[in-house]
């Protein structure tokens, strides 16, 4: 049995139909507002310079007020399945203890979702950006998922699946934090060829989330 599998969100699992020109206007329209009283920021990368600018005794005030404008603007848009996930997450349980979901969306989306899906039972941990004080590719993101985890990890694998480059240095820096654990990171890229099997190599671009069923077939249970 392997340890756990850490599974992005959107760009994943599912495709969150997000207007960029809508996002953009309110990331800019918060950062003017900051910046000409004092808190100078481009609010980019959104997640980050809020932390920082959230040292401030402004951004600190504005800093639930900016996570709900952008909470509000993931709940109003629609959103569809990128893979079969009901199946892909049903097989991920044979072979693993745990099944974490590490996003950048917030808790509020999560919650639409848990009410509109039954996959989501799925899940066993949820780790949102109301969860989080570091990052991906910061490896302390996921800390929470391998609570509980035996302290060395036998011979276990870590899959990290994904399809940003955030998500592939997820992967590379829990590996080099977690020595005794092999790491494998699986990344979307629909133009890639599609592997049939598993091998040595530890980063591997997949077609979509759906062709882990083929490479599950490698796993012991």
């Amino acid at each position: 049995m392997n340890e756990v599998a850490i599974f992005d969100l959107d760009g994943t699992l599912i495709d969150l139909k997000i207007d960029t020109d809508d996002f953009e206007r309110c990331r800019s329209s918060w950062a003017s507002y900051l910046t000409l009283r004092g808190v100078p920021t481009t609010l980019k990368p959104l997640l980050p310079e809020l932390q920082r600018i959230s040292q401030t005794s402004l951004g600190s005030r504005l800093r639930g007020d900016i996570l709900k404008s952008f909470d509000e603007m993931e709940l109003a848009c629609r959103y569809s399945s990128l893979c079969r996930i009901e199946a892909v997450l049903d097989t991920f349980r044979l072979k693993f203890r745990k099944l974490s979901l590490v996003t950048h969306n917030s808790l509020a989306f999560w919650l639409r979702l848990t009410q509109e899906n039954t996959w989501t039972r799925l899940i066993d941990m949820v780790i949102t950006r109301d969860d989080m004080s570091f990052f991906k590719p910061d490896p302390r993101v996921c800390e929470a998922a391998f609570k509980g985890s035996i302290p060395n990890f036998g011979d276990g694998e870590c899959w990290v699946v994904g399809n940003s480059e955030a998500d592939r240095g997820l992967g590379l820096n829990l590996r080099r934090k977690y020595l005794n654990l092999v790491v494998r990171t699986f990344v979307i890229n629909p133009t890639c060829r599609v592997a049939t099997r598993l091998t040595d190599q530890l980063d591997v671009d997949i077609e979509s989330v759906d062709s882990l069923l083929n490479l599950m077939q490698d796993v012991s249970a």
